[in-house]
Order: structure tokens, then C-alpha cells, then sequence
């Protein structure tokens, strides 16, 4: 079903990572979050603003602007979970150096690495990427329609709804475990998928919450990567795992409150 364009202004963005960048990121994640549309093509060049150059003037200023554009794209894709439709390795930030004489001006640009684009693998072009994250706000509007009481209780309820209904996905080689897509339609994820579908529903529901990338150690003492969230309440922050409040069940178990909370 191709319903339109999905309108990236839809998102409540609480720039938890942004708000965290020097100056010269913050205008390259300002440049990519504006284009966003324009990037669902796939192969998209984002013209940067000469400010941006002015690094390149100064000492380490290639390195300078490397790591600036680096912290730029990991910032915005752990603040706005629907920009999974990008590959990131396969985006390239393009410096065009001119020299007139001794004036040296440089004009650099947001490009796709090569001619086959930049889009995630599985996504094929600009229709499907909008009627993929158009499914997904969808799926997210439904589950927000039945949500109430306080905010306590609403990021219980769609925390519930993420343990109910998703599969801990052990087969990694699918292309949508890591994302929301697999989360929230496929409904099979890793943690990533877990942790991602639960702040796309709380930014929502106007409930600030973040992603949080780190090793922790499960209840075998295994020690692995992992992702989870914190959510604020009433001004404070609470950690939050979704995924661990989903064991894998042998046989015809049962999960019980006590085990779907214990991350809560």
C-alpha cells in the first residue's frame, strides 16, 4: 500500500545526543535531519554550508571535521529511530578542494558512496521506503489509540506490548532484526530492534526516552553487547530493557509478571 510520502516532521524529536555535539556536528545532523525526504531517493548529495569548511583551514582540521561528521550520524540515528533506511557505510562526505593561486576555498557534500546508493539493503528505491516507515506509523498509532492513564502506565502498557508480541530474533542474517521494521511489522528483532521500537512509540506519547549502547551481563553471566533505553519520569531517569523482559521460553512456558518486569 503506498499511502503517500511519509512526512518526517511527524517525530517527536527530544535531541537527547544532539544537545551533546560541538558546533560543526550539530550543523551537519541539522543538514542531514532536513533531508531526510530528499535522502529516500537513495542517491541524494546534501550540499554543506561553508561554515562547515572553515575547520578545514585549521590545524587536524580534516580529522577534526571526520570525527564532527562521524559523531553527527550516530547521534542521529540514536535520536530519530525512522533513519534506519540509510546505510551509513555507504555514505560519504565529499571535500572538493579549489586553489585560485594562493586562495584555497573548499565546498563539501553529503554523497552516496557509489552509484548503487546509499539505501539499506532490502530497500530498493524511494515508493518502498515510504510505504515501509508509513507501515510502521501506522502499527505506532494503533498501539498509541489504545494507551492511557499516566505516563507511568502508558510506558508500561507499550513496554508490555513490545514483550507480548515481539520474538527475540536469533537468526541475525535478516535484514530488518536490527530495526523497527522488524520490531514493530515482522515482529522479530534483537535488542536493537526492542530498544528502538520502544522510543518510537514513547517519543509519541510525548515521553522522553533515550537509547542506551553498551555491553551488559545477562543472567548467565554472559557479558555482550547490548542496547536498552532510559526513560524520564516525572524528572528523573529510569533504565528500562525490553528485551531481557522477554526470555526465551523452552517448550510451552510461561512468562510471568515478575520475570516481564524485572527490567522494568
Amino acid at each position: 500500500n503506498y499511502s503517500g510520502e511519509y512526512n518526517f516532521n511527524i517525530i517527536v524529536n527530544n535531541k537527547y545526543y544532539y544537545n551533546q555535539l560541538d558546533d560543526i556536528a550539530k550543523i551537519i545532523y541539522d543538514s542531514i535531519e532536513d533531508n531526510l525526504a530528499n535522502m529516500t531517493s537513495g542517491n541524494y548529495e546534501i550540499k554543506l554550508s561553508s561554515q562547515i569548511s572553515n575547520i578545514l583551514y585549521e590545524t587536524n582540521g580534516e580529522q577534526q571535521l571526520d570525527s564532527s561528521f562521524q559523531s553527527a550520524w550516530d547521534a542521529l540515528m540514536l535520536d530519530r529511530t525512522d533513519t534506519f533506511f540509510i546505510d551509513v557505510t555507504k555514505v560519504n562526505l565529499k571535500i572538493k578542494k579549489t586553489t585560485h593561486g594562493s586562495k584555497v576555498t573548499y565546498a563539501l557534500s553529503i554523497s552516496p558512496e557509489n552509484s548503487s546508493g546509499y539505501l539499506a539493503n532490502g530497500l530498493d528505491n524511494k515508493k518502498m521506503v515510504h510505504t515501509t516507515l508509513n507501515e510502521i506509523k501506522a502499527q505506532r498509532d494503533s498501539i498509541i489509540n489504545r494507551i492511557n492513564g499516566t505516563d507511568y502506565n502508558k510506558i508500561l502498557q507499550i513496554h508490555d506490548w513490545i514483550v507480548d508480541n515481539l520474538e527475540y530474533e536469533k537468526n541475525v542474517t535478516n535484514n530488518n532484526v536490527y530495526n523497527l521494521y522488524g520490531a514493530l511489522i515482522e515482529k522479530s528483532a534483537v535488542c536493537e530492534g526492542y530498544a528502538e521500537a520502544l522510543k518510537y512509540i514513547l517519543d509519541e506519547a510525548g515521553i522522553p526516552c533515550v537509547l542506551v549502547s553498551g555491553t551488559a551481563t545477562n543472567s548467565e553471566e554472559t557479558t555482550e553487547r547490548h542496547e536498552w533505553n532510559y526513560v524520564q519520569l516525572y524528572g528523573k531517569w529510569y533504565a528500562v530493557d525490553s528485551t531481557w523482559d522477554d526470555p526465551i521460553i523452552k517448550g510451552m512456558g510461561y512468562v510471568s509478571n515478575s520475570v516481564k518486569h524485572r527490567y522494568f
